[in-house]
């Protein structure tokens, strides 16, 4: 078939006529059928999940217009389900990232990483951390999401601070064209706070992860030693010998290799 399932545009289309004519704007012709948005929203964030071979089907359906207007939906369960599947057409490959760009849902996940809804904000920061995952192409309209994302690390839910702390190390991940800016909004201090901190190992693990994609940016290496400074590396170093977490071992370990501490081999340079 042409289309799959529940994506052909003519559906698509009769949905789109429920649009706000303002997102998050409550007007007479805001009747959306909730249900009927969010089993279309499932049905194409299941098929994005599934593999980025379907990218082409979803682009045909013509989505992302009825995806922008749920992200300002009335209903948080719409919106949290619509951050979900920008993350999914995200999470293969870059396919969708101009896209996404242009209709304005990068600018539109940045403003749900401060949503009241718990889901909506765990979705959108897991969709923002996509969308700069595979290249630095979205990072100049991601660039105000480093504030948000830094609340998102004390964030009560723990998925959440996992999918912050992803997001940022992402950030830093394929260019250091923000690495300034991160380090402005104290990025590196909050992660290793949160590697000290969490009491959940998930965000633990990642908030270090991503402390080392900060780190590799070696244009910075000798900012980023002076910003932790040596209280700072001295528990880096205690991580990557005593953690009960053996992941967290090595994930200091990386740090640590990343800012020159140690070699590859994991030999520490002599003192004088």
């Amino acid at each position: 078939a042409e289309y799959m399932g529940g994506l052909e545009p003519s559906f698509v289309a009769h949905l789109r006529r429920f649009e706000a004519a303002d997102a998050g704007q409550a007007t007479e012709r805001q009747v959306t059928p909730a249900g009927a948005l969010l089993d279309l929203l499932l049905i194409a964030s299941q098929l994005a999940r599934i593999s980025g071979s379907h990218y082409h089907a979803i682009e045909r359906a013509n989505l992302l217009p009825l995806v922008l207007a749920a992200l300002g939906h009335a209903d948080g369960d719409v919106r949290a389900k619509a951050a979900n599947l920008v993350g999914n057409l995200c999470r293969h490959t870059d396919h969708f990232y101009g896209a996404l760009a242009s209709h304005g849902i990068l600018t539109a996940l940045v403003h749900l990483c401060k949503d009241e809804h718990q889901d909506v904000r765990k979705f959108a920061c897991f969709a923002v951390g996509n969308a700069c995952f595979h290249s630095a192409a979205t990072y100049p309209a991601l660039a105000s999401s480093i504030e948000p994302l830094m609340a998102l690390l004390e964030d009560p839910e723990a998925k959440t601070r996992a999918n912050a702390a992803g997001a940022i190390g992402n950030l830093a991940r394929n260019s250091d064209s923000l690495m300034s800016r991160l380090l402005d909004a104290g990025a590196v201090d909050a992660l290793l706070a949160r590697v000290v901190s969490d009491p959940e190992a998930n965000p633990r693990r990642i908030a270090l992860f991503s402390l080392g994609n900060l780190c590799a940016a070696r244009d910075f290496r000798a900012a980023l030693v002076e910003r932790l400074g040596a209280s700072a590396l001295a528990v880096i170093r205690e991580l990557s010998i005593s953690d009960s977490d053996p992941t967290i071992r090595t994930y200091a370990v990386r740090v640590e290799q990343k800012l020159g501490l140690v070699s590859a081999a994991g030999a520490r340079p002599a003192q004088e």
